[in-house]
């Protein structure tokens, strides 16, 4: 297929298909830093959508430094004929999703190094892109881990910007969202059609909240310890009841490994709250962007670094490293270094500065760039005439020769102090962006509580979608003995037969991209929801779900022979459907070790019963379990 630019009719080659999903394919270009996204379907809606977002790009406030923050539409790409297929974006180089970085097991292989501090400026520089997004009108909706991407040196960017709500300022026509993840919806959208729901900012703030609480806490806020009876409810559930572990009459209470909420600075516990106290009966009261952004900076400025351990940094405020205390409680750091460097190591030409017994001002661990451009003159001398990045530096060399150690640690970190002060009283105007310098590669351990042992009879199993524990794999799709096969007479179906065995089928397909690298989890949010969500790509309890275990133990799967072979029953009515299959399929599982698991390895055909629900006008597989085992080979 022949593709052009539509502005300028220049050819544009495709290269190596980088991603996948439902709606189409992101291939890269022969245009240096351009990327391609082809349709598969491209609708004359979905074009003017586009052409509306060409004619109305937000303002990235990053590009006069050299780092794209926001993978806007730059151009239509149109075929041989003249239709529209796509469009171009420019490419977000040397950066990783977000979960590799606030997820300890992938933190320890994707990004060793990037601690609490580096956390905290990925949320301020996050909070500060949707602040400028909103600031045009646009609603992202969709916010999401796996949306947003953060370099090593806390710079991040926002992509999949084609699935925003967006307006069309002259006719005022909405092109509304149409896709949701699961634990990012608020509590006034769970159960709406997001095909026919306008959606607000306010929406997007409560999603930011637990982007940013996943950010500095590792986890959903919507997780912990179930009080109640029975298993713990779904977390749309936990939302929808407003039980997270700090609202009054909560059913969820921070277990032994939840990290306390009184570790981050006050004003960061103040927006939690709000958001999620508050906001659940009052949405409006939610903070804004703007609100997190400012809250952040704050934070960032109360940051010191440990002095027993330079990878720990903790609030000022709270008054000792917490990650010290719970090494000594529950024997596991998420941050660890080697004991008694903190004065040691220099980043970027800055000595990294502990705190000692006198009370000291103490630099982070890592040099800041800060761009402040609430005025022309301000931004001018901090972008060329004494670049950010050479502040330190040039402190650091004028003081080295004359001042003891103390005395230079307190200068330097009084000058950095007042340009995060200045660009606190201007951040009402523009808003402020912090980059951290590359942190230092060191090991690192998890966070992540024990995975759940099988019972006997997911254990006697082993089918395919598993989650290892330490010991053997969770079953997901569970083999239910001595459950009797039912019949269905079916009323008029919301999804047809027909539709139903399309969605198994690509279901079929997303699990060989989802349990194998690189772990596409975005897909589940495709296609799963409920349980079957929960069990392989997020878990509400804290717990690693099947795709996270594989991926964070190294192990995957790869399948050959996928089929299905007969349709036994089928039945829908409303929201709801079900349907019975006769499913073949060909798994092997392979170790961390590279070697084959034979225990985890099968080829079988069953009889599966796969529950499926209307969702945000969207059917997805809810529930999924084996009702017996046909053969085995």
């Amino acid at each position: 297929m022949t593709i052009t630019r539509a502005s300028n009719h220049q050819p544009v080659a495709l290269g190596k298909q980088i991603a996948s999903s439902g709606e189409g394919e992101v291939w890269e270009t022969n245009l240096n830093g351009y990327l391609a996204k082809i349709y598969h379907n491209p609708t004359p809606e979905r074009i003017k959508k586009l052409e509306v977002m060409i004619a109305n790009p937000p303002d990235d406030p990053m590009l006069q430094y050299n780092h794209t923050a926001i993978a806007w539409a730059k151009d239509l790409l149109v075929d041989q004929n003249g239709a529209t297929v796509g469009f171009l974006m420019p490419a977000i180089q040397n950066s990783k999703e977000l979960p590799s970085v606030y997820l300890p097991k992938l933190r320890k292989r994707r990004a060793p190094g990037f601690n609490w501090y580096y956390l905290h400026i990925a949320a301020l520089n996050t909070a500060w892109i949707i602040q400028a997004i909103h600031a045009k009108g646009y609603v992202l909706g969709d916010i999401k881990p796996q949306n947003i991407l953060v370099s090593d040196r806390g710079l991040v960017a926002v992509i999949d910007t084609d699935s925003f709500q967006v307006r069309d300022v002259r006719s005022g026509k909405v092109y509304r969202c149409t896709v949701g993840s699961e634990g990012f919806t608020p509590v006034e959208l769970l159960g709406q059609d997001f095909s026919t729901t306008d959606q607000t900012e306010v929406h997007d703030h409560f999603r930011l909240a637990v982007l940013i609480h996943y950010l500095l806490f590792g986890y959903h806020p919507f997780s912990g310890e179930w009080q109640g009876v029975g298993d713990p409810p779904e977390q749309n559930e936990l939302i929808r009841r407003g039980f997270w572990a700090y609202s009054q009459n909560s059913l969820i209470r921070p277990s032994r490994n939840t990290i306390p909420l009184d570790v981050v600075h006050p004003e960061i516990k103040r927006c939690f709250l709000q958001c999620f106290n508050d906001g659940h009966t009052a949405p409006h009261l939610r903070p804004t962007a703007e609100d997190w952004h400012n809250a952040l900076i704050v934070a960032v400025n109360d940051l010191v670094a440990c002095n027993t351990l330079d990878t720990h940094h903790y609030s000022r405020s709270y008054g000792k490293c917490y990650w010290c205390e719970r090494k000594a409680t529950l024997g596991v750091d998420i941050f660890p270094g080697n004991s008694g460097t903190a004065s040691v190591p220099t980043v970027l030409g800055i000595s990294r500065v502990s705190t000692a017994s006198q009370n000291t001002t103490t630099l982070p661990s890592t040099s800041i760039q800060t761009a402040v451009t609430s005025t022309s003159s301000i931004s001018q001398y901090l972008s060329s005439s004494l670049p950010a990045t050479t502040l330190p530096q040039q402190l650091a060399q004028n003081t080295k020769a004359s001042l003891p150690e103390w005395q230079k640690a307190v200068l330097t970190g009084s000058v950095i102090g007042v340009f995060l002060f200045v660009g606190l009283l201007l951040t009402r105007q523009q808003p402020q962006y912090i980059q951290a310098s590359p942190p230092q590669s060191v090991a690192q351990q998890d966070l992540s509580l024990p995975p759940e042992t099988s019972s006997p009879v997911e254990s006697s199993i082993r089918s395919i979608e598993q989650a290892p524990s330490s010991s053997s794999l969770v079953s997901v799709e569970q083999e239910v003995s001595n459950q009797n096969q039912v019949s269905y007479s079916p009323p008029p179906s919301s999804i047809s037969q027909q539709e139903a065995v399309a969605l198994i089928n690509r279901w079929q397909e997303y699990k060989r991209r989802l349990f194998a690298p690189p772990y596409e989890r975005y897909l589940g949010g495709e296609i799963l929801t409920g349980k079957a969500y929960h069990d392989n790509i997020s878990r509400a309890d804290g717990k690693e779900s099947s795709s996270e275990w594989l991926e964070n133990d190294g192990s995957y799967y790869t399948y050959g022979i996928q089929s299905i072979d007969s349709i036994e029953n089928f039945a829908a009515s409303g929201n709801q459907a079900t349907i019975d299959l006769i499913v073949t399929e060909q798994r092997t599982l392979y170790g961390s070790s590279g070697r084959i698991d034979r225990n985890g390895s099968a080829f079988d055909t069953r009889l599966v019963r796969y529950n499926l629900q209307l969702i945000n006008g969207q059917w997805k597989i809810a529930d999924y379990h084996t009702v017996k085992t046909i053969s085995k080979r």
